[in-house]
């Protein structure tokens, strides 16, 4: 009724890669991720230009696997046992790998997502956007 919404879906950033070497292809692998997450953008595409004529636009937002979180930690703990360093080491290699050399926050996430729901971002629907670091090597225009 505004003429004015906005909706940003969370769609991880296996929705830009055909990477398979995790999981071999068996749900919860980066090969049926990508697939859910590749469905889930094209559904955002469809369903932004259905309802843009109504003001409503809608984006998706993929965090990168460099994110800090539940994840991460899990991962974190377990690279540091497996090399036998600390988890500030375990973090330190991690983040060097990364462009910009640190982890992804989620306060990145929600930067981006606070401008998409804002008034500024009222003319960009249908859209993807990555919150990588750099690390996805795809180019996506």
């Amino acid at each position: 009724r505004s003429g004015a919404g906005r909706i940003v879906m969370i769609g991880g950033d296996a929705a830009r890669t055909t990477l398979t070497q995790f999981g071999g292809g068996k749900p919860g692998s980066s090969y049926a991720a990508g697939l859910g997450n590749a469905l889930l953008v094209n559904f955002a595409k469809r369903l932004s230009n259905e309802t843009a004529k109504d003001g409503i636009v809608i984006n998706v937002v993929h965090p990168s696997g460099g994110m800090k979180g539940e994840r991460f930690e899990r991962r974190l703990h377990s690279r540091a046992a497996t090399r036998g360093i600390s988890l500030e080491e375990a973090e330190s290699e991690l983040a060097s790998t990364m462009p910009i050399r640190r982890m992804i926050d989620p306060g990145d996430i929600a930067s981006l997502v606070l401008f998409l729901t804002s008034a500024q971002a009222g003319a960009i629907t249908g859209q993807s956007m990555a919150v990588d670091g750099g690390m996805n090597p795809s180019v996506n225009y």
